[in-house]
């Protein structure tokens, strides 16, 4: 075990206010995206998209020190036009990078190319439906064929190259559309050759007034858990790993965040503050990526500030302070699976390539 990591071990468990530079850090590199999914954030937030620039990026990166790295956001992070520069300066310095993509541009040959050689870890397709037809009620467009047909490229190119990365992944909200093909979903992905599979809630907060009123109406959780039940029976046949055992033990958890019922998660302590920072396009930093949308929990900007005065100032050690003493200070971590060191070390056991290296 690295110093660093034992650190952190020591932080998670002693909650100190004043931490040492996070282990993971998270950013935003663009706020564009080609989809308009109903169920996203991105609409309310985004006025103004922009591209992460890769001096920013490369100058603050080497300044956190962080060994784990994601490049997302409220965007499409395959649009940034830099991004096969980014996690190759990150892989150089010895970081683990991990991508979230809704896959839909995986299929140009040049894209899907730059992703297997500039050393990506794990890539993780948004890919919340098994049929063309569900896809569109959900992503708003027509691009599930041309999803799969990037994965079938990418898979392709790592055969030829002859490499095991990046290791991939399907990423699926869960939604009163596609809840019923949860065991077609993993069958889809066993047949793409992906063995790894992550259901989650959908963040209900923040997006709009009456999506939020709406997003769980008609959705039948009876239904829901024998579709869960029936997924994990397909997950063990085909070999493919889900969290779907954690969400059928924790299903009033989930089904709270659906039906708005989050008095059971306003007391919860999350783990995060300790471990790991989100780095906005803007230079803006917060706990993650569910906190950045409101500009005044930032904790400041590493694009101006130092970063240490960010990640151990005022702002920071207020917001350990208050979940250390169980007083949740944000609405939206009511919206959110509690972070703590089991479910961290389950997400962290479900992502492979994120984990160690080749």
């Amino acid at each position: 075990m690295d110093w660093l990591l034992a650190r952190k071990a020591w932080e998670v468990i002693r909650k100190p206010l004043v931490c040492a530079r996070p282990y993971y850090v998270q950013f935003e590199v663009t706020t564009h995206c080609n989809l308009a999914c109903y169920m996203c954030v991105r609409s309310e937030v985004i006025k103004h998209p922009r591209h992460l620039a890769y001096e920013d990026f490369r100058q603050t990166l080497d300044r956190i020190g962080a060994p784990k790295l994601t490049l997302s956001g409220a965007g499409e992070p395959l649009l940034n036009p830099d991004l096969a520069k980014m996690i190759a300066h990150a892989r150089s310095r010895g970081i683990s990078v991990m991508i979230p993509t809704n896959g839909t541009l995986l299929r140009q040959p040049a894209l899907a190319q730059a992703m297997v050689d500039s050393g990506l870890n794990v890539l993780k397709i948004s890919l919340d439906a098994a049929t063309p037809q569900t896809y569109r009620a959900i992503r708003r467009h027509d691009c599930f064929e041309q999803v799969v047909e990037g994965i079938e490229r990418l898979d392709r190119l790592k055969q030829d190259a002859g490499r095991r990365f990046p290791d991939l992944r399907f990423d699926v909200v869960i939604l009163k559309e596609n809840y019923r093909e949860i065991p077609e979903i993993i069958r889809l992905a066993a047949r793409l050759g992906i063995h790894m599979v992550f259901f989650r809630a959908v963040q209900t907060k923040g997006i709009g007034a009456e999506r939020e009123r709406t997003i769980g109406k008609d959705l039948d959780f009876d239904e829901l858990y024998r579709c869960v039940q029936q997924g994990i029976k397909v997950a063990t046949e085909l070999a493919v790993r889900t969290n779907l055992k954690d969400v059928a033990r924790n299903f009033r958890i989930y089904q709270s965040i659906y039906i708005r019922q989050d008095a059971a998660m306003s007391r919860h302590v999350c783990l995060l503050p300790w471990l790991q920072c989100f780095v906005s396009v803007k230079g803006e930093v917060s706990p993650c990526c569910a906190t950045y949308t409101n500009e005044s929990l930032s904790a400041g900007n590493v694009f101006t500030d130092d970063f240490e005065a960010v990640w151990n100032g005022p702002k920071m050690r207020e917001i350990r302070r208050q979940f250390r003493s169980r007083r949740n200070p944000l609405a939206v971590c009511r919206d959110c699976i509690p972070r703590s060191v089991p479910v961290l070390l389950k997400m962290s056991a479900m992502l492979p390539g994120f984990t160690y290296d080749d």
